[in-house]
């Protein structure tokens, strides 16, 4: 966890990755990123929450 004055860096080991060739983990990483570069934490962490929880198929059909 994070103390009140330290800041992650914005490619901290923890952050969720998007995954490769992915529209949605693009856009969400690019809000991410764009949010880190205001400071707006709490959208980074909302960004890092959807993209933990971005489903991704193994391309078998349902």
């Amino acid at each position: 966890m994070y103390g009140a004055n330290t800041r992650p860096h914005p490619q901290d080991p923890l952050e969720p990755v998007p995954t490769p060739g992915c529209g949605v983990c693009e856009a969400l990483a690019e809000t991410r990123r764009l949010a880190w570069a205001v400071g707006n934490l709490s959208a980074v962490s909302v960004q890092n929450a959807e993209l933990a929880n971005h489903p991704h198929t193994s391309g078998a059909t349902r």
